[in-house]
């Protein structure tokens, strides 16, 4: 008998194996990925990737206290015979990142301390759990804890931390309140964040310190623009929020993956050039993303954001970053709690909150109604703001957009009395308004009169946005577009 095998004639590796499945529950997600729950663990449970390096050490850590050192070799062929198990003998199982939502409607929160501590928020009532929760999370090596709630909490605190509007200082809560609330599902749609200011507005502070900070802190902070829409799907199965910076222009692939994500969505690819088989991977986060310029452009990406400009700071009142990320930091436990407490008061009248101004994301507007009776204001106001903040989002992709804007100014040019004609008629006239240089560029400026049809069709909410009634008929030879502005505009 080898010194690899014991009198039963079991390897190391299938004693560790056999170990692992009597002391722990094997099973996978909605995604097919192999998951170990530990049996005796303190505190909450915790789903631990059959792959990933935690479950990797505890592997180790079990089998050198059963007498086995395994090796690099030994710990994959571990976990390889681990997953096999849990894809074929396993139980499906329901794991949450971070945010999740029990059977009763209340959420749960992963604080993702050592402790595995718990925050349940329900209507009217927010409670910290130390033990006895039955919700599964996971976590990666960079999941960062969140703070221990205060037992007091005020959400106001943060307020002057937020180099912004008054208006958009409600609907930067409202947004992260939402986010906070909302876990993965395929009936949520989240906002995209988009932050803009300009160098030394504090994009980053703001991004990394306050948003990751108080809704899903990880090791890795903010992260580029990746190459490939296909590693941003892959950086979401570690962290529940998703935060890119410094972006300067968003190519077309780009701006349809990201509304992908807003939504939720699957990515595809060939897995080998070498094969014709597809390999897939779901993209749904929330996510924000910083920059200086305009990077905005596509009008159905722009439907989905919600913009914050960031207020030009005076060089007088700029402040050291360490100096407020102390202060911040002492009142972090505290905001925190203020944030479950709003939560926990907007869940109690969600039912009975009334939209009065519906944008494309009705379920985010729907969270800004009952905001607004949680916190006794007026019915509409950050509703209001924000279908206003679609508007000069709207208005900035237009702007960006040669059609668009002249479409824009021919609109207001016939304000009284609307302007009627065929695809080729408005052709001739817009293209009088724009320099050569623009209608000479097939890239910009529509060449032909079904190209131009083609176009105002994906104008026409961006441009509706900004009180342009836009009219294109049926198709066929005689096709007649309308063009002018709303009633009221």
């Amino acid at each position: 008998m080898s010194s690899e095998e014991d009198y039963t004639g079991e390897s190391k590796v299938e004693r560790v194996v056999n170990y692992v499945i009597a002391s722990a529950r094997l099973g996978v997600d909605s995604h097919e990925r192999p998951y170990a729950v530990l049996d005796g663990t303190t505190g909450n449970p915790v789903a631990l990737s059959v792959y990933g390096k935690e479950f990797a050490s505890w592997v180790r850590h079990s089998a050198y206290t059963h007498g086995d050192l395994l090796k690099k070799e030994d710990v994959g062929e571990v976990q390889s015979s681990l997953a096999a198990y849990a894809e074929f003998e396993g139980e499906e199982m329901v794991i949450n990142q971070r945010v999740g939502r029990s059977k009763s409607g209340g959420l749960e929160i992963d604080i993702a301390d050592k402790d595995n501590t718990r925050v349940v928020v329900e209507p009217g009532s927010v409670r910290i759990v130390s033990d006895g929760s039955g919700m599964l999370f996971s976590r990666s090596n960079t999941t960062m804890a969140l703070p221990i709630p205060a037992e007091g909490g005020d959400w106001r605190q943060l307020l002057p931390f937020l180099n912004m509007t008054k208006d958009d200082k409600l609907q930067f809560i409202g947004c992260m309140t939402y986010i906070l609330s909302h876990p993965r599902d395929k009936t949520v749609g989240y906002p995209i964040m988009v932050i803009k200011g300009e160098q030394g507005a504090g994009k980053s502070f703001l991004c990394k310190s306050i948003l990751r900070a108080l809704v899903d802190p990880n090791a890795n902070g903010i992260q580029m623009i990746p190459s490939d829409p296909k590693e941003l799907a892959i950086s979401s199965l570690n962290r529940y929020l998703l935060v890119l910076e410094n972006i300067r222009e968003l190519k077309n692939t780009w701006s349809d993956a990201l509304c992908v994500a807003a939504t939720g969505g699957t990515l595809f690819g060939r897995k080998l050039y070498s094969d014709h088989e597809e390999a897939s991977v779901n993209l749904h986060a929330p996510v924000v993303l910083n920059g200086i310029h305009n990077f905005i452009q596509e009008t159905d990406l722009a439907s989905r954001c919600v913009t914050f400009n960031l207020l030009v700071m005076p060089p007088d009142q700029r402040r050291q970053e360490k100096q407020l990320l102390t202060e911040l930091n002492r009142l972090l436990p505290t905001i925190f709690r203020g944030l479950l407490d709003l939560i926990a008061d907007i869940m109690e009248v969600q039912d009975s909150a009334k939209v009065i101004y519906p944008q494309r994301m009705i379920s985010y507007v729907h969270w800004l109604a009952a905001m607004e009776c949680a916190l006794e204001l007026p019915a509409g106001q950050i509703q209001k703001s924000y279908a206003k903040n679609q508007q000069r989002t709207m208005l900035d992709t237009i702007q960006e957009d040669q059609l668009a804007f002249a479409v824009l100014k021919f609109a207001k040019q016939h304000k009284e009395q609307a302007w009627s004609g065929s695809p080729t008629q408005l052709l001739q006239q817009l293209t009088v308004t724009v320099p050569p240089r623009v209608t000479n560029s097939t890239r910009t400026w529509p060449q032909s009169a079904i190209s131009l049809s083609k176009r105002l069709a994906t104008l026409q909410k961006a441009l509706s946005a900004q009180g342009v009634l836009l009219q294109l008929g049926e198709r066929g030879k005689h096709r007649r577009i309308v063009v002018g502005m709303e009633a009221g505009d």
